[in-house]
């Protein structure tokens, strides 16, 4: 009996000690998956800064970084996360852009990231600007606006607040007006010449295969592109012009406008008089800025003798118009100058007086064949041709005159230099 009391009792203690330790392991096991746990919570914390966070740009020394989480774009500044939501999808195909500018006299910098808005159908990237603005709640803690300036959202911005209007010219169809204005604005014009009174830019229209230059019939506003600059942020969006008698579209040039944000951070809007019309350098123009004040130059051919054929098909001369009469050796010029008694220049154009005897090309004044490059003082773009329309008449002699007329009057101040072409453009 003892014997078994004691068989018993080692297979108690044997039991209780299995017991034991399946309690304290199951124990360990529970505590070991607790703070398994717990980690997990913690490094969810850790991550939510880290790894699963896609560093897209940021400023050290201002403090800010901009990660993309999921949809979400996250600010952290000073320890604190700000989420975004509705953001581009775009936004990280490429490394975005982090700018702090001060728009439109503000005191405060404004957040600006420029980024990947669209992708065209070539892969040619389309860029847009989220600008935050900080706003101090009475609590003191900190929110931020959006204003985002997207390609979706160039119509609220551009369409609903610009007037542009395109127009031609009574006198010359050579040349086109943008006009731009508020929307709140009236366009103005000259009942003569069809010029803008306001403000506009002219740009040169298109011509068809003999040279003669198109009828506007329409145009339309390209897809806008947004920029920031040293100055602060900008919209520029291209102007195509289309014409009646070709399926042909212009693109004449760009119109460019700084924006800002309201006080209350709830608009964006175009700063006053930035609204300007760039043609495009094939397109360019000079502006009207004629004073009707007739004026007019002569350089007359000291040389009197001729030689050659009868022909005139080939002139190049370099002129000035600040005298009224010089006299000049037109021998010495290698093209047919010299069979010219004289050339008149005035504020509507060119006359080419030839010699008797000799004529003028008919086929090239018909194919267009001729030139007037203008250098105007105090204009960046200068030589545009200004050459607009060509004739052959008869002196009361029986001399040949060839007129080429400007495109609009010029002032003779206005002009330091000018090229006349013939045969050649």
């Amino acid at each position: 009996m003892k014997k078994f009391a004691d068989i018993f009792l080692v297979f108690l203690l044997t039991a209780c000690a299995v017991f034991v330790s399946y309690f304290m392991a199951e124990k360990a096991v529970k505590t070991d998956r607790s703070a398994a746990a717990l980690a997990t919570v913690s490094k969810v914390a850790v991550t939510e800064r880290g790894s699963d966070r896609e560093l897209l740009v940021e400023n050290n020394k201002k403090d800010y970084h901009f990660y993309k989480q999921d949809n979400n774009v996250i600010l952290v500044h000073k320890g604190v996360d700000y989420t975004f939501e509705n953001w581009s999808r775009y936004i990280d195909v490429e490394k975005p852009e982090l700018y702090f500018r001060k728009l439109d006299g503000d005191k405060k910098d404004t957040i600006i990231i420029k980024l990947v808005d669209d992708i065209n159908d070539d892969g040619s990237y389309v860029y847009g600007v989220y600008a935050l603005t900080e706003i101090v709640r009475e609590n003191g803690t900190i929110k931020y606006k959006v204003n985002a300036m997207t390609r979706s959202s160039s119509k609220q911005i551009v369409d609903e607040n610009v007037k542009i209007e395109i127009s031609q010219s009574k006198e010359c169809k050579k040349i086109g007006y943008a006009a731009l204005c508020y929307s709140f604005q009236e366009m103005a014009y000259d009942r003569k010449t069809g010029v803008p009174t306001g403000y506009y830019n002219p740009f040169h229209t298109l011509q068809d295969e003999n040279g003669n230059y198109l009828t506007i019939s329409s145009w339309e506003r390209g897809a806008a592109e947004y920029t920031v600059e040293d100055n602060g942020i900008f919209v520029t969006f291209p102007i195509n012009i289309k014409y009646k008698e070709t399926s042909e579209v212009q693109q004449a040039g760009f119109v460019k406008c700084m924006l800002s944000i309201t006080k209350d951070s709830k608009e964006v809007f175009i700063v006053n008089q930035t609204m300007s019309f760039k043609p495009n350098m094939e397109y360019g123009a000079y502006r009207y800025d004629y004073d009707n004040k007739e004026w007019q130059s002569v350089w007359k051919n000291a040389n009197k003798s001729a030689g050659g054929d009868k022909v005139i098909d080939y002139i190049q001369y370099d002129a000035t118009v600040a005298s009224e009469l010089e006299t000049d050796d037109f021998s010495k010029n290698s093209s047919d100058l010299n069979k010219l008694g004289k050339i008149v220049v005035s504020q509507d154009g060119v006359k080419l007086y030839a010699k008797k005897g000799y004529k003028f090309s008919q086929k090239l004044v018909k194919r267009k064949e001729y030139s007037l490059l203008l250098t105007l003082n105090n204009v960046q773009s200068n030589n545009y041709d200004v050459a607009y329309t060509a004739e052959i008449s008869q002196s009361d002699k029986g001399a040949e005159i060839l007129t080429i007329k400007f495109d609009q009057p010029y002032k003779r101040d206005n002009i330091s230099k000018l090229k006349i072409n013939f045969g050649v453009k």
